[in-house]
């Protein structure tokens, strides 16, 4: 019998179009069938793009769903175990948000959205959708740490214009005071163990520690560190003349990767891990240098040098 004109052809495979269609939905479409006593799992339906976003193939997941949850991140497991059980119970939407393992060997971050249905057996089946949310996660974390570095330069600022304000306010008879303030507000704002101020000879043969603070628990270091002849200190006085001549920072990441001699012997004595020296100048000279130690290994903000030598201008200007 002949079909009228423009009357369609009937279709061979109704599921072929659904799958085709599901094909071109950048997720993971999926119904997801649960045992009434919890023990069995599998997909009823799961679209072949988990093959190309997580790596694996569909028709094992219709047997059976335990590669799915192995993608899922040790940390966000327990959490999507217990949001599955509780829409179960409840029979309310799923939601959840949790790192799969994708393809390339990382993970990323997916969202499910998913209704779940009784079955007359009291298993239930969810139907949805789970796709990958790693581009908002990445815009959310620049947005927080863009609110946290705005939030850190202002307490920073603050900070500085209120010891500023000290020294200013306390005067000269003062000076000793408010550098010692000045040292326990940086050390405790930064998280160092230990913030000081050193004094150069003339010749820069002696440096002397006039002003330290430690953060609770660390050993002071002042008494052992007043008028310390360093004219065998070859490393250092080469670091000196830096400072001297180039205004250069002196900076030592891991104490490890100095070379062997007396100053690394000293700065292991002292249990140092990591440290800042910035020049201090008064009249356009170097008199001196402000300094902040690390006992443990720490990650350092890449701006941290010019942080301290904001620093090391107000204890110039001071002194």
């Amino acid at each position: 019998m002949r079909k009228q004109s423009g009357e369609m052809e009937p279709l061979v495979d109704p599921d072929y179009f659904f799958r085709k269609l599901a094909s071109g939905i950048p997720g993971i479409l999926s119904t997801y069938w649960l045992s009434a006593d919890g023990e069995f799992h599998r997909y009823l339906f799961v679209s072949d793009q988990v093959q190309d976003i997580l790596g694996i193939n569909a028709n094992e997941l219709r047997e059976n769903a335990d590669a799915i949850f192995s993608a899922i991140h040790p940390d966000d497991l327990e959490g999507v175990s217990a949001s599955i059980a509780d829409s179960a119970m409840a029979l309310t939407p799923w939601r959840y948000q949790a790192r799969l393992r994708v393809n390339a060997g990382h993970f990323e971050w997916f969202e499910a959205h998913s209704k779940p249905e009784r079955q007359a057996d009291g298993s239930t089946i969810w139907y949805g959708q789970i796709h990958n949310i790693q581009h908002y996660k990445n815009l959310e974390r620049t947005f927080r740490e863009s609110e946290a570095e705005s939030a850190f330069q202002a307490t920073f600022q603050k900070l500085i214009a209120r010891l500023s304000t000290e020294f200013i306010t306390l005067g000269f008879g003062a000076i000793d005071e408010s550098i010692r303030e000045l040292l326990k507000a940086i050390g405790g704002f930064f998280d160092v163990d230990r913030a000081y101020l050193y004094e150069f000879s003339s010749d820069y043969q002696i440096m002397d520690n006039t002003h330290e603070w430690c953060s609770p628990g660390v050993l002071p270091l002042i008494d052992e560190q007043r008028n310390v002849l360093i004219d065998g200190f070859e490393w250092w006085h080469e670091k000196i003349s830096e400072m001297v001549s180039d205004n250069r920072i002196i900076f030592v990441e891991d104490l490890t990767q100095m070379p062997l001699g007396p100053e690394r012997d000293m700065l292991e004595q002292q249990g140092v891990c990591s440290m800042f020296c910035v020049p201090v100048r008064v009249n356009g000279a170097v008199t001196g240098f402000f300094g902040v130690d690390s006992l443990r290994k720490r990650a350092w903000r890449e701006d941290q040098a010019d942080l301290l030598i904001i620093v090391s201008g107000l204890l110039s200007g001071a002194l």
